[in-house]
């Protein structure tokens, strides 16, 4: 009997280990995933597997729109992110608390009220725009890049001064 529980333990461990899932709430993230292949269950279902996240190297929704991405949940799983690229969103705002990795990054930044760079110590270039004519400006009034000590380019377009 012991011999018996201790297999149906070890089977249990095992799947919830292989079964991880990152919760993507934003359907249009999540189609965009679908769409290039990255969630491989090709299913708008409100998650991804880990293991698929820690595939992607690059998100771009400007080259691949999917619809307009509001929320970013889940963004903090794609760990080996290095190219990260939003546009024509509804962000308000952005955690990048763990993407060490991201080395180029554009933002299109009418929605956003903050923006902080301080955990991309990867980062090499950043373009940020505001490309909304009629709708409020961004409110970024700082950037802080001591951390990341690779960094070589900043565009900046169409920000208030």
């Amino acid at each position: 009997m012991k011999k018996l529980f201790l297999i149906l333990l070890l089977i249990n461990i095992n799947f919830q280990i292989n079964a991880q899932v990152t919760l993507i709430p934003d359907m249009f993230f999540e189609q965009y995933l679908v769409n290039l292949g990255y969630d491989t269950d090709g299913v708008v279902n409100g998650e991804i597997a880990t293991s698929d996240a820690l595939t992607v190297e690059e998100i771009n929704f400007l080259e691949n729109y999917s619809g307009p991405v509001n929320d970013l949940t889940g963004l903090n799983d794609f760990i080996n992110l290095e190219v990260f690229k939003l546009g024509f969103n509804e962000v308000t705002s952005i955690d990048f608390s763990i993407l060490f990795n991201v080395k180029s990054m554009y933002i299109d930044t009418y929605q956003l009220a903050t923006f902080d760079v301080m955990p991309l110590v990867s980062l090499e270039e950043l373009e940020i725009n505001d490309t909304a004519a009629d709708a409020p400006h961004s409110e970024i009034r700082e950037l802080n890049f001591s951390n990341s000590v690779h960094f070589k380019s900043l565009n900046v377009f169409r920000l208030p001064s």
